[in-house]
């Protein structure tokens, strides 16, 4: 997998590189926007193919105190590289998987040393492994409240707004626990206004348990994400 270094985000600035020939190499970089003159300025990196099981979200929360806590492992279900619909607690994974990848996620925030403050949206991939094991994989780090995290604001004893708001204040860190048994949350509609976006709406407010967030990107947009949770 070749992917630029910069500009790249939700699946683009990513190519498949199946073989090395020269005409698949310049296939690549057609596709990546780039010229094979910037290849002297590292404008990207490779990465090998992995056999993958599932992407994994956890949201990290680091004080200016030092003070990490890590809210639950969520599946993340991509498509075409949009995140779709985020399990908590993360599906058809251990529980000793989910440890592993909540203290993953914590190391990794940590290791960004005394300046890393407020959430931190770690992303992880799990990788089928011989035998039937599965390992963890650090894919990205997003230092921002993240979509992977947005089920916290009904969920979870603490939201990740809040958190965030606690954790650059100086002030104790809140209960990072689910509230609830499970939660799926993030219908993520792209501005799609259609006849499955509305029958979403009526399904949320039919159920008792379910919250409907509308969350506006820009005065041009009309939705970007309708986020559900229950």
């Amino acid at each position: 997998m070749l992917k630029s270094r910069k500009g790249a985000y939700d699946g683009r600035g990513n190519t498949v590189l199946r073989e090395t020939t020269p005409d698949a190499i310049s296939r690549a970089l057609a596709d990546l926007g780039i010229r094979e003159d910037d290849l002297q300025n590292e404008a990207l990196y490779a990465e090998g193919w992995i056999d993958f099981h599932s992407e994994v979200g956890v949201m990290v929360v680091r004080s200016v105190t030092g003070e990490t806590r890590a809210y639950p492992a969520t599946t993340a279900i991509q498509t075409d590289s949009i995140c779709r619909v985020v399990l908590v607690p993360a599906r058809n994974v251990p529980a000793r998987i989910r440890h592993k990848c909540e203290e993953v996620a914590m190391r990794a925030v940590d290791s960004l040393g005394d300046g890393a403050t407020g959430m931190f949206g770690v992303e992880l991939f799990l990788v089928n492994r011989d035998g039937g094991d599965l390992d963890v994989l650090l894919n990205e780090v997003a230092p921002r409240p993240h979509n992977t995290g947005h089920y916290t604001q009904d969920a979870c004893a603490t939201s990740q707004f809040e958190n965030h708001l606690r954790a650059v204040c100086g002030l104790p860190l809140g209960d990072t626990n689910l509230i609830v048994g499970a939660a799926a949350s993030e219908y993520n509609t792209m501005n799609e206004v259609d006849v499955i976006t509305f029958r979403l709406y009526v399904c949320v407010h039919l159920q008792t348990n379910s919250f409907l967030h509308r969350m506006m990107d820009g005065f041009s947009t009309i939705s970007r994400k309708r986020v559900m949770s229950k």
